[in-house]
Formats: C-alpha cells, sequence, structure tokens
C-alpha cells in the first residue's frame, strides 16, 4: 500500500478539506464527536447493544487520505464506508478524490446518526453550490444494516468497487477476525477491494495486500489499514 501522490500534494488537499469543512459544518471536531458518542451510547439499548458494543470512533480527513491514496484509489471507483456515522470521513473522501470517485457513500445502522450524516451533506452541498469551482464526488449517506439479507443492501455491495470499514465495534473475537462481515461483503464483484482498519476479515474470499499504519485521534498509539482485494471462491 504505498501513496502514488506527492506527499505535498495531499498535504494540500488534506489541509483544504479539513478547513472546508470545519466551516460547513460548524463545530470543532472534539464537540461534534462528544455529540456523536452520545447519539451512539443513547441508541445502543435499541439495537440490542450494550454502550461497550456500540462504540463511536471515526476517521478524520488525515486518515482517510493516506487509507484511500494507498489503496490506489482509480478513476470510476465506486466508495462505501461502512458503519459511516455522522458521515464525515464519505464526505471528506468525496472531496479528496473528487476526479476519481464516481460516487460516495455511507451506510450507519444508528438512525439518529444516520440523520446527522444526512444534515451534514446537505450542509455541505449548499457550500458546493456556493463555491462552484469546488469539486466533490456525488455523495449519498443512508441508513441501514450491512448484515441484513435484502436485495437493496446485496446490490449496494455489488455496486462498490472500494470499500472502508472503521471497525471500532465490530468484533471482539481473538486477533480481532470479522467472519460475519467476511460473508457479507462477498456480496462484492471479484477485484473489489476493502479496507478494514483495526481488525482483519477471514481469507477465504480474500487476499490481503498489505498493512498501513495510520494515526487517528480515536484510537492510540496508533491503527492498522488493512487492504483486502477480491477473489473467487
Amino acid at each position: 500500500m504505498t501513496p502514488t501522490a506527492t506527499e505535498a500534494s495531499l498535504e494540500e488537499r488534506i489541509a483544504f478539506v479539513e478547513a472546508t469543512l470545519a466551516s460547513v459544518l460548524g463545530e470543532a471536531r472534539a464537540e461534534r464527536h462528544r455529540t456523536a458518542q452520545h447519539v451512539g451510547e443513547a441508541a445502543a439499548a435499541s439495537l440490542g447493544m450494550s454502550a461497550s458494543q456500540l462504540v463511536y470512533g471515526e476517521l478524520d480527513v488525515r486518515s482517510v487520505a493516506r487509507v484511500l491514496e494507498a489503496a490506489n484509489v482509480e478513476v470510476g471507483d465506486r466508495f462505501l464506508d461502512i458503519g459511516s456515522g455522522d458521515g464525515v470521513p464519505t464526505l471528506a473522501a468525496a472531496q479528496l478524490f473528487a476526479r476519481e470517485l464516481e460516487i460516495c457513500r455511507g451506510i450507519e445502522v444508528v438512525p439518529a446518526l444516520a440523520a446527522r450524516a444526512t444534515e451534514h451533506a446537505e450542509r455541505l452541498r449548499a457550500w458546493l453550490r456556493a463555491n462552484p469551482s469546488v469539486a466533490a464526488a456525488p455523495i449519498a449517506l443512508s441508513e441501514g444494516d450491512i448484515y441484513a439479507d435484502d436485495d437493496a443492501i446485496r446490490a449496494l455491495l455489488r455496486e462498490t468497487s472500494l470499500a472502508l470499514c472503521f471497525a471500532t465495534t465490530w468484533s471482539h473475537a481473538p486477533r480481532r477476525v470479522l467472519p460475519e462481515l467476511s460473508v457479507a461483503l462477498r456480496a462484492m464483484e471479484v477485484g473489489a477491494r476493502v479496507v478494514i482498519v483495526d481488525a482483519r476479515l477471514v481469507e477465504a474470499g480474500w487476499r490481503w495486500e498489505g498493512d498501513l499504519r495510520i494515526t487517528p485521534p480515536d484510537t492510540a498509539p496508533h491503527s492498522t489499514a488493512r487492504l483486502y482485494t477480491r477473489v473467487a471462491d
């Protein structure tokens, strides 16, 4: 997983997107993050989870940029953030890779977080309309369960060529292996790529391509992003 852009160009994009989102969302990241944490904790009981199971975590703009750059984003890629929270990583990806990504999608199981993501996306769209010189890929954020056995989820996964999952709450198994997610994501087409942060997919149907160390603010001292490619069963 080797970045393809120069550090200078990557740094410029990161700085611009960080400044844009701070302006558009109108609150500091720490304040927004605390609100999202409280929303997630309040939703845990209604979703049949404990507060320790539903832990809110978020990749910052820099981590999103480094992970997707290392995953070699290609023109026409269709991006999906699995467990997209209040939507900021998806909004960041849409701006960071505006010319490459055909669409940026996010799916979130917590209704109140999904609603916050929709509101954030509307704010960014309004800002983009007022600043037509700034490019961004189309954004689609929705409420949903990636494990749902229905046609809509399967279609979403088939249409995704590059997915990201920050696995804060997905597994307490040894080595944080995600067998259920590994099976669910096999609805993706052969050749699609998945980046899992701080967890692992089961190898059947997936080829591990490499690791990247990142330093998002929600984990210490670092996190590990693992890139997988979908292969034939």
